[in-house]
Parts: C-alpha cells; sequence; structure tokens
C-alpha cells in the first residue's frame, strides 16, 4: 500500500495582526522578566493634560511616541491576553475581508485618534489596546449589518466590551471608556471609506484588463499577417483537367 505524504506550508496569513500580538508580547516580556520594571511600558504610554501626570509637549520624544504607540503598552498581564485574544480572533478575519494595508492604517488612526483625545481630556496616561479591539468589533457588527441583517452575537459581545471597560477600574474613569469608543468609530469609518473605494478600484482595473486584452485578440486575429498568403503561383480557383483511370 503507498503511502500518502501529507504536506503542510507554514502560512504569515495575518501579517498585521501577528506581528502587532508579536510586538505587544516581546514588549511585555522584556519588561516583567528581562529589565523587570515596566520601563518600555511607561515610555510609550499615551500623555495627558498639561496639568497631568505625564503632560503633553511637542518636544517631549516619549510623548510623540506615546500618541501612537500606547497601544503597546501593557502592565497588566490579564488584560493583555483578553486584547490579544481579540485581536487574533477577528483581526485575520478583517484583514482577509479589508486587506493588510487598510487594516494597519485603520489600526494607526484608531491609536492616533485616541492617543490625542488622552492628551487633550485625561490627567493620567492611558495605555493598552482596547480601541483596537472595539474597532474589530464594531466591524465585525458593521459587516453583518452591511449584509442587510443584524447579528445578535456581534452586538452583544460589542455591549459586554462596553460594559467591561466601565467595571474594569481604570484612573481616568468614564473618559476613558468614550475615548477607547471614539478611537474605535475614528478607525472603523476610516475603513468604510477607503475600502469601497478599493473594490470599485480593483473591478475597474479587472475589466480594463479584461476588455484591453479582447481587444488585442480582436486586433490580432483581423490583423493581415495572420491571414493565409496563397503560395506564389496558385490561385484560389480549381481548375479540373481530367480524370485518370487505372
Amino acid at each position: 500500500m503507498s503511502r500518502k505524504k501529507i504536506s503542510l506550508k507554514f502560512s504569515y496569513d495575518a501579517p498585521v495582526s501577528l506581528s502587532m500580538a508579536i510586538l505587544i508580547i516581546v514588549l511585555f516580556i522584556i519588561d516583567t522578566l528581562i529589565i523587570k520594571k515596566p520601563v518600555i511600558s511607561q515610555f510609550l504610554q499615551a500623555p495627558t493634560v498639561a496639568a497631568g501626570s505625564a503632560p503633553f509637549a511637542f518636544s517631549s520624544v516619549r510623548a510623540l511616541f506615546g500618541i501612537v504607540f500606547h497601544i503597546f503598552s501593557y502592565f497588566d498581564f490579564n488584560q493583555l491576553l483578553c486584547d490579544l485574544i481579540f485581536i487574533m480572533l477577528l483581526g485575520p478575519f478583517m484583514e482577509e475581508r479589508y486587506g493588510s494595508i487598510i487594516i494597519g492604517i485603520m489600526i494607526f488612526v484608531a491609536s492616533l485618534f485616541s492617543g490625542v483625545l488622552n492628551a487633550c481630556f485625561c490627567s493620567f496616561p492611558s495605555s493598552g489596546a482596547p480601541c483596537i479591539v472595539f474597532m474589530l468589533i464594531l466591524l465585525d457588527a458593521m459587516m453583518n449589518i452591511s449584509k442587510k441583517k443584524i447579528s445578535a452575537s456581534s452586538i452583544a459581545v460589542l455591549l459586554l466590551f462596553i460594559v467591561r471597560l466601565y467595571i474594569v477600574k481604570n484612573q481616568n474613569g468614564i473618559i476613558d471608556v468614550i475615548i477607547v469608543i471614539a478611537g474605535g468609530l475614528c478607525g472603523s469609518l476610516f475603513a468604510f471609506i477607503a475600502s469601497p473605494k478599493a473594490r470599485k478600484a480593483r473591478k475597474e482595473n479587472s475589466g480594463g484588463l479584461l476588455s484591453k486584452a479582447e481587444r488585442i485578440a480582436q486586433i490580432d486575429k483581423e490583423s493581415p499577417r495572420n491571414k493565409r498568403k496563397p503560395a506564389p503561383g496558385s490561385s484560389d480557383e480549381t481548375v479540373e483537367i481530367g480524370t485518370l483511370k487505372f
């Protein structure tokens, strides 16, 4: 009996989600196991108002980094694990739907918007990627709505996540919950604006290439060089000379 060989191929199928999760884990391990102090996490925290504990200033490198990269800052392992579960469950699916580049831009926009809001309204720095998790859950719910149906499970997950944000103790209180929701909404709205254009462009490019190929084939078919030319001395007319009998 012949044995069938099973070949498995490793696929880095969701580069943005996987890279984000790996970077968060690596930074957390460096802080907790190597440095044994939250040096990196504190450096990447989102800045606050001028009267806060980490005031924003354009001359501060830490503040500028924190505006965008606060989503990689974690102090609590339970929060990190919860957020990564959501990111790895929903991230690859959304990357397949919208594309990795669009998802990367969405994450950047959501992170930037929530970081700016924290610097404008909060007295304490924020950390973690709850705005990204909220954005992914919202995209999942809106995807079902775009199919002209409302998914009860998606709405339930969205509401439960908001309740979790409110229950979990944070120094900024309800303002932090509002910022998370606003950042997620901003990122998801950007995706809805960009993705239809991308799909339309792909369709137009596909149709344009197809019609161009058809035109080339038609021109090539009608080209005189592809028409059979009679051999020298030959004629299209057939002349019957006679019949030979044996």
